[in-house]
Protein backbone atom coordinates (compact mmCIF):
# COMPACT_ATOMS: atom_id res chain seq x y z
CA UNK A 1 0.00 0.00 0.00
CA UNK A 2 2.81 2.45 0.85
CA UNK A 3 4.54 1.75 -2.47
CA UNK A 4 1.24 2.22 -4.30
CA UNK A 5 0.66 5.63 -2.75
CA UNK A 6 4.28 6.67 -3.32
CA UNK A 7 3.94 5.89 -7.03
CA UNK A 8 0.60 7.66 -7.12
CA UNK A 9 1.93 10.82 -5.46
CA UNK A 10 4.82 10.93 -7.89
CA UNK A 11 2.29 11.72 -10.63
CA UNK A 12 0.49 14.46 -8.68
CA UNK A 13 0.94 18.16 -9.31
CA UNK A 14 2.38 20.48 -6.68
CA UNK A 15 -1.09 21.90 -6.02
CA UNK A 16 -2.52 18.43 -5.48
CA UNK A 17 0.25 17.56 -3.04
CA UNK A 18 -0.44 20.76 -1.07
CA UNK A 19 -4.13 19.84 -1.01
CA UNK A 20 -3.33 16.42 0.50
CA UNK A 21 -1.28 18.07 3.25
CA UNK A 22 -3.61 21.02 3.90
CA UNK A 23 -6.78 18.88 3.95
CA UNK A 24 -5.14 15.82 5.43
CA UNK A 25 -8.13 14.90 7.60
CA UNK A 26 -10.06 14.07 4.44
CA UNK A 27 -7.55 11.48 3.25
CA UNK A 28 -5.95 8.30 4.50
CA UNK A 29 -2.91 8.80 6.70
CA UNK A 30 -0.66 6.68 4.46
CA UNK A 31 -1.75 8.74 1.43
CA UNK A 32 -0.99 12.00 3.24
CA UNK A 33 2.38 10.66 4.39
CA UNK A 34 3.25 9.69 0.82
CA UNK A 35 2.20 13.17 -0.39
CA UNK A 36 4.32 14.81 2.32
CA UNK A 37 7.35 12.71 1.39
CA UNK A 38 6.90 13.55 -2.29
CA UNK A 39 6.62 17.25 -1.42
CA UNK A 40 9.87 17.01 0.55
CA UNK A 41 11.53 15.22 -2.36
CA UNK A 42 10.52 18.09 -4.66
CA UNK A 43 11.54 20.64 -1.99
CA UNK A 44 8.03 22.04 -2.22
CA UNK A 45 7.32 24.80 0.33
CA UNK A 46 4.45 24.03 2.73
CA UNK A 47 3.71 27.27 4.62
CA UNK A 48 2.30 26.88 8.12
CA UNK A 49 3.15 23.17 8.34
CA UNK A 50 5.69 21.69 10.74
CA UNK A 51 6.88 19.05 8.30
CA UNK A 52 9.03 17.05 10.74
CA UNK A 53 6.33 16.84 13.40
CA UNK A 54 3.60 16.03 10.90
CA UNK A 55 5.72 13.32 9.30
CA UNK A 56 6.37 11.75 12.71
CA UNK A 57 2.68 11.81 13.66
CA UNK A 58 1.63 10.27 10.37
CA UNK A 59 4.36 7.61 10.55
CA UNK A 60 3.12 6.48 13.98
CA UNK A 61 -0.47 6.21 12.77
CA UNK A 62 0.50 4.41 9.55
CA UNK A 63 2.70 1.93 11.44
CA UNK A 64 -0.16 1.18 13.84
CA UNK A 65 -2.53 0.64 10.93
CA UNK A 66 -0.09 -1.67 9.17
CA UNK A 67 0.47 -3.67 12.35
CA UNK A 68 -3.29 -4.05 12.84
CA UNK A 69 -3.71 -5.10 9.21
CA UNK A 70 -0.95 -7.72 9.48
CA UNK A 71 -2.53 -9.05 12.65
CA UNK A 72 -5.92 -9.32 10.94
CA UNK A 73 -4.37 -11.15 8.00
CA UNK A 74 -2.58 -13.57 10.34
CA UNK A 75 -5.78 -14.24 12.26
CA UNK A 76 -7.65 -14.79 9.02
CA UNK A 77 -4.98 -17.23 7.81
CA UNK A 78 -5.15 -19.12 11.11
CA UNK A 79 -8.93 -19.25 10.87
CA UNK A 80 -8.71 -20.66 7.34
CA UNK A 81 -6.24 -23.33 8.50
CA UNK A 82 -8.50 -24.19 11.42
CA UNK A 83 -11.46 -24.59 9.06
CA UNK A 84 -9.48 -26.84 6.73
CA UNK A 85 -8.21 -28.96 9.63
CA UNK A 86 -4.74 -30.03 10.80
CA UNK A 87 -1.98 -31.18 8.45
CA UNK A 88 -1.92 -35.00 8.74
CA UNK A 89 -0.88 -38.11 6.87
CA UNK A 90 -4.11 -39.49 5.41
CA UNK A 91 -5.43 -43.03 5.97
CA UNK A 92 -4.56 -43.67 2.33
CA UNK A 93 -0.92 -42.74 2.99
CA UNK A 94 -0.81 -44.99 6.05
CA UNK A 95 -2.27 -47.89 4.06
CA UNK A 96 0.03 -47.41 1.05
CA UNK A 97 3.18 -47.20 3.18
CA UNK A 98 2.13 -50.19 5.27
CA UNK A 99 1.44 -52.42 2.26
CA UNK A 100 4.16 -51.24 -0.13
CA UNK A 101 6.94 -50.58 2.37
CA UNK A 102 6.24 -51.92 5.86
CA UNK A 103 3.56 -51.69 8.58
CA UNK A 104 6.32 -50.22 10.75
CA UNK A 105 6.44 -47.18 8.47
CA UNK A 106 2.66 -46.93 8.61
CA UNK A 107 2.90 -46.90 12.41
CA UNK A 108 5.46 -44.07 12.22
CA UNK A 109 3.02 -42.00 10.13
CA UNK A 110 0.25 -42.65 12.63
CA UNK A 111 2.55 -41.63 15.47
CA UNK A 112 3.41 -38.41 13.62
CA UNK A 113 -0.32 -37.67 13.38
CA UNK A 114 -0.80 -38.34 17.09
CA UNK A 115 2.06 -35.99 17.98
CA UNK A 116 0.64 -33.33 15.66
CA UNK A 117 -2.72 -33.57 17.44
CA UNK A 118 -1.06 -33.80 20.90
CA UNK A 119 -2.90 -37.06 21.60
CA UNK A 120 -0.32 -38.96 23.58
CA UNK A 121 -2.95 -41.42 24.83
CA UNK A 122 -2.73 -43.27 21.52
CA UNK A 123 1.07 -43.58 21.40
CA UNK A 124 1.31 -46.27 24.08
CA UNK A 125 -1.26 -48.64 22.53
CA UNK A 126 0.30 -48.09 19.10
CA UNK A 127 3.78 -48.97 20.39
CA UNK A 128 2.46 -52.10 22.12
CA UNK A 129 0.67 -53.16 18.94
CA UNK A 130 3.81 -52.66 16.84
CA UNK A 131 5.90 -54.68 19.31
CA UNK A 132 3.33 -57.47 19.14
CA UNK A 133 3.34 -57.33 15.35
CA UNK A 134 7.14 -57.54 15.25
CA UNK A 135 7.12 -60.51 17.64
CA UNK A 136 4.55 -62.39 15.56
CA UNK A 137 6.44 -61.61 12.37
CA UNK A 138 9.73 -62.91 13.83
CA UNK A 139 8.04 -66.15 14.91
CA UNK A 140 6.44 -66.63 11.51
CA UNK A 141 9.69 -65.86 9.70
CA UNK A 142 11.68 -68.30 11.84
CA UNK A 143 9.13 -71.03 11.12
CA UNK A 144 9.02 -70.24 7.41
CA UNK A 145 5.33 -69.26 7.38
CA UNK A 146 5.59 -66.68 4.61
CA UNK A 147 1.89 -66.76 3.79
CA UNK A 148 0.93 -66.01 7.37
CA UNK A 149 3.42 -63.13 7.37
CA UNK A 150 1.37 -61.49 4.61
CA UNK A 151 -1.76 -62.09 6.64
CA UNK A 152 -0.11 -60.38 9.60
CA UNK A 153 0.63 -57.33 7.44
CA UNK A 154 -2.99 -57.12 6.29
CA UNK A 155 -4.18 -57.41 9.89
CA UNK A 156 -1.84 -54.56 10.87
CA UNK A 157 -3.20 -52.33 8.08
CA UNK A 158 -6.79 -53.10 9.07
CA UNK A 159 -5.97 -52.29 12.68
CA UNK A 160 -4.53 -48.92 11.66
CA UNK A 161 -7.57 -48.03 9.55
CA UNK A 162 -10.40 -49.50 11.60
CA UNK A 163 -9.09 -49.08 15.17
CA UNK A 164 -6.28 -46.62 15.67
CA UNK A 165 -7.45 -43.93 13.25
CA UNK A 166 -11.10 -43.66 14.40
CA UNK A 167 -10.30 -44.19 18.08
CA UNK A 168 -7.18 -42.06 18.61
CA UNK A 169 -7.13 -39.61 15.69
CA UNK A 170 -10.80 -39.37 14.88
CA UNK A 171 -10.72 -36.28 12.63
CA UNK A 172 -12.79 -36.25 9.48
CA UNK A 173 -11.59 -32.88 8.15
CA UNK A 174 -7.86 -32.39 7.69
CA UNK A 175 -5.22 -31.31 5.20
CA UNK A 176 -3.35 -34.21 3.64
CA UNK A 177 0.43 -34.00 3.93
CA UNK A 178 2.44 -34.57 0.76
CA UNK A 179 4.00 -38.01 1.08
CA UNK A 180 5.15 -38.74 -2.49
CA UNK A 181 8.84 -38.00 -1.84
CA UNK A 182 8.82 -39.98 1.40
CA UNK A 183 7.23 -42.92 -0.38
CA UNK A 184 9.89 -42.94 -3.11
CA UNK A 185 12.67 -42.83 -0.49
CA UNK A 186 11.17 -45.73 1.47
CA UNK A 187 10.54 -47.71 -1.70
CA UNK A 188 14.14 -47.22 -2.85
CA UNK A 189 15.41 -48.29 0.58
CA UNK A 190 13.22 -51.40 0.49
CA UNK A 191 14.44 -52.34 -2.98
CA UNK A 192 18.06 -51.84 -1.93
CA UNK A 193 17.51 -54.03 1.14
CA UNK A 194 15.85 -56.71 -0.98
CA UNK A 195 18.70 -56.72 -3.47
CA UNK A 196 21.21 -57.01 -0.64
CA UNK A 197 19.44 -60.04 0.83
CA UNK A 198 19.10 -61.61 -2.62
CA UNK A 199 22.80 -61.15 -3.35
CA UNK A 200 23.71 -62.77 -0.04
CA UNK A 201 21.45 -65.71 -0.82
CA UNK A 202 23.14 -66.12 -4.18
CA UNK A 203 26.55 -66.11 -2.51
CA UNK A 204 25.43 -68.87 -0.16
CA UNK A 205 23.88 -70.98 -2.93
CA UNK A 206 26.30 -73.84 -3.85
CA UNK A 207 24.81 -74.26 -7.33
CA UNK A 208 25.19 -70.56 -8.04
CA UNK A 209 28.79 -70.68 -6.77
CA UNK A 210 29.44 -73.55 -9.18
CA UNK A 211 28.03 -71.54 -12.09
CA UNK A 212 30.17 -68.55 -11.14
CA UNK A 213 33.27 -70.75 -10.94
CA UNK A 214 32.56 -72.19 -14.39
CA UNK A 215 32.06 -68.67 -15.75
CA UNK A 216 35.40 -67.54 -14.34
CA UNK A 217 37.14 -70.58 -15.85
CA UNK A 218 35.60 -69.86 -19.27
CA UNK A 219 36.97 -66.30 -19.20
CA UNK A 220 40.51 -67.29 -18.28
Amino acid sequence: MAEEYADKMGRKTDAELRDYVANRFQYREDAVLAALQEAERRQLPLPGVDVAQLRQELAVVVEAQQTARRQREAEQAQAEVAEEGPLLYSPTAVTVFSLCVSPLVGAILLMANLRKLHRSSGIGPLVLFVLGYVGVRVLLWSSGQMGLMLVAEVVAVLAYSLWFWPRYIGVSQFQSRNWAVLFLICLAASLAWGLLIYSQQLQNDPQMQQYLEQFRNMNK
